[in-house]
């Protein structure tokens, strides 16, 4: 029987696996899948391996909290066989390994785990030499452990560390995913070299224990050189060693678009608003940043800052246990620039005083979860700057909308221009998983707006004599049951409406 070559089609390949099965069939031996030529075995795990790895580039799987942009990888875990990554394959029995071994592009994806059960050093040794000069995908994971030492974690990185920084230029990904950040790599001391081709960097961990005692360390002096990376993910205490207290300082790769900082406690050293956008004014393609539990002084405020002169600041923002303090004094900064999307995610209000904070920026799209205070939920959809107010609101799991906050969305307040609807430009509206109100209290909000809307003759917003415009499609899931006679009014009034298994709504309205 003629061999099989690596160019053959499907379907030479399934004509010979059948002649080869008749042949075993006639001589009345039992076979199986080991019993195939060596280079049959090798196409039927590289077709296996290359389908998952097809059908996960297209899931959104792994990422970031309330993250939907993010390109996602699968979550991996090498017993389940559903994912197949290589070292899944080939620990099935060595005949497998030894097959997989001779070809490289099992291998430009290193899943290296941590914790329990610890990839064995000698492995990762081969996965390197197997992989030859490809680009490598890198992923470091820890598998829970609770009886595991802290400092083992730190040590086993150490160690692996010491295996990939000689390929530091072959890395085209580096994701890690930790317990503690103390354990992860810091760029420039930890991590050095040319990285020429990384392109995403991502360095994750559950406990925020990045030592205070950071800002005793002498400025990083060498160089981590990453000119093609495009996504980053750091402690905020690693990224300002990095990028802030490095001489002279560093400006951010100029591919990069998405950013997350997570963690930087108030009791470290003084780290203000201004300094930190100084910093991300020098990536001039950030498109998406994530600011997560980052404590930045505010207390001496700076000059507006000079921001891109073409597009102005075309950043999207989550801000995530972040105070209103700092989210004021950043828009302050950037002069409150209107940009497509921002969320608040826990953000609290000092004191529960709103009317002392400056307004938060404008953007065509909010999102509130989980602010249980009335007053900041009420201060983060209303007190906003300049000509537009939020065109789409989302807004999950806030106790903070009650009947008193819909109330205040129901009535106008008197401004310089006179009175104004707050978020006058509201026309769809996303409310998940609040307990606060009954449909009643909703519906009412939603009249008043729509009989405002309608005595100026359904007016848009070019028009003269425009105040506000109605909601026109409203989805409420998890929230409170739905009295017929609102169901009734939403029916006749909006233009779609989901609530959580009806549907409903007129289809287009006059305006």
């Amino acid at each position: 029987m003629a061999m099989t070559r690596s160019g053959d089609s499907p379907t030479s390949i399934a004509r010979v696996l059948r002649e080869y099965c008749v042949v075993r069939q006639l001589n009345r031996r039992p076979t199986g899948i080991n019993d195939l030529p060596h280079d049959v075995l090798v196409l039927i795990l590289r077709d296996a391996f290359s389908k998952t790895r097809r059908f996960f580039s297209r899931t959104r799987i792994y990422g970031q909290e309330n993250t939907t942009e993010w390109a996602s990888r699968p979550p991996y875990d090498d017993r389940n066989p559903e994912h197949a990554s290589a070292e899944c394959l080939a620990s099935v029995c060595p005949l497998w390994r030894e097959a997989m071994s001779g070809l490289s592009v099992f291998w430009t994806q290193l899943i290296i785990w941590v914790g329990t059960d610890p990839t064995p050093l000698s492995r990762i040794r081969q996965y390197l030499s197997w992989s030859r000069d490809h680009l490598l995908e890198v992923y470091v994971l820890r598998r829970f452990d609770p009886f595991m030492e802290d400092r083992a974690e730190k040590g086993q990185i150490k160690a692996i560390f010491e295996l990939l920084l000689p390929h530091v230029a072959r890395w085209k990904i580096l994701c890690m995913a930790l317990l503690h950040a103390s354990s992860l790599p810091i760029p420039c001391i930890d991590l050095v070299g040319r990285a020429d081709n990384l392109a995403e960097l991502r360095l994750d961990f559950l406990v925020d224990d990045a030592v205070e005692s950071i800002d005793n360390l002498s400025p990083p002096t060498s160089n981590f050189d990453t000119a093609e990376l495009e996504t980053l993910s750091m402690s905020a205490v690693h990224f300002r060693e990095w990028h802030v207290r490095s001489f002279p300082q560093r400006s951010l790769p100029p591919r990069l678009w998405w950013l997350s900082l997570t963690g930087y406690a108030s009791n470290q050293a003084p780290w203000s608003v201004a300094e930190l956008l100084n910093t991300l004014l020098t990536a001039k393609q950030l498109c998406v940043l994530y600011l997560n539990n980052v404590q930045l002084d505010c207390s001496h405020p700076d000059p507006p800052l000079a921001r891109p002169k073409r597009y102005g600041w075309q950043v999207d923002v989550t801000f995530t246990d972040m105070s209103a303090e700092v989210i004021a004094e950043y828009n302050r900064l950037l002069s409150d620039p209107y940009v497509e999307a921002v969320s608040y995610i826990r953000c609290s209000i000092p004191n529960g005083d709103s009317l002392s904070l400056r307004p938060v920026n404008s953007s065509y799209n909010v999102t509130l979860d989980q602010i249980a205070d009335p007053l900041a939920t009420l201060y983060f959809l209303t007190v906003v700057a300049g000509p537009f107010s939020y065109a789409i609101a989302h807004i999950y799991d806030c106790d903070g909308l009650c009947p008193e906050t819909l109330s205040a969305l129901a009535t106008t307040t008197r401004t310089d221009d006179g009175e104004v609807f707050s978020c006058f430009d509201l026309r769809e509206l996303h409310i998940g998983g609040c307990k606060r109100f009954q449909s009643s209290d909703l519906r009412a909000m939603l009249e008043a707006r729509y009989k405002a809307h309608e005595a100026t003759g359904f007016a848009t917003e070019d028009d003269e004599g425009y105040v506000v415009t109605s909601v026109r499609e409203l989805h409420v899931h998890d929230c409170c049951e739905l009295d017929p006679k609102d169901k009734e009014w939403l029916n006749k009034h909006l233009e779609s409406v989901y609530w959580d298994d009806w549907k409903g709504g007129t289809g287009p309205l006059p305006f």
